[in-house]
């Protein structure tokens, strides 16, 4: 079926490329904070298992939102571990690392979301597709706000 929505499918396909990376690369910080959830200890046990979950439900609600974006844009959204990891340049967590250790890997990749998200939103506000533009700019808020959280435990 074609999509009529005012984007050009050049254009389409570029933006839903960036926003599958996106969506690979949130599929797995999430599942690490998932991880960290089941699995941090010490000191700070109730405050970080709290925390993670909560980060691993916000970030699934993401990857949601950006995978209905895909499909209003008229292309498949990745669904799958291997398309996931194929898509992610984010690397997988060790369970057994101390708790700093977590929060530490967790900021890094949320800055590296970050730092992937800002020229993204640049390259696809020349498209004019401003629904996507509001999408990853509410991303790249809770990811700022996430990593802000987590930095502040370890200051």
């Amino acid at each position: 079926m074609n999509v009529e929505i005012g984007i050009e499918e050049s254009d389409r396909v570029i933006i839903v490329e960036g926003l599958a990376k996106l969506q690979g690369d949130t599929y797995l910080l999430s599942m690490k904070a998932q991880n960290y959830h089941w699995n941090v200890k010490g000191p700070l046990f109730s405050s970080l298992t709290h925390l993670f979950m909560e980060h691993h439900n916000e970030l699934t609600e993401g990857i949601e939102n950006i995978a209905l974006r895909v499909r209003m844009l008229g292309h498949v959204a990745p669904g799958t571990l291997t398309e996931y990891k194929r898509l992610s340049s984010l690397a997988e967590g060790d369970s057994a690392q101390d708790a700093e250790s977590m929060i530490k890997e967790l900021i890094e990749n949320h800055e590296s979301i970050l730092q992937d998200v800002r020229p993204f939103i640049k390259l696809v506000e020349k498209t004019n597709d401003y629904a996507t533009v509001d999408l990853l700019v509410r991303h790249l808020t809770v990811h700022a706000e996430m990593a802000w959280e987590l930095r502040s435990i370890i200051e």
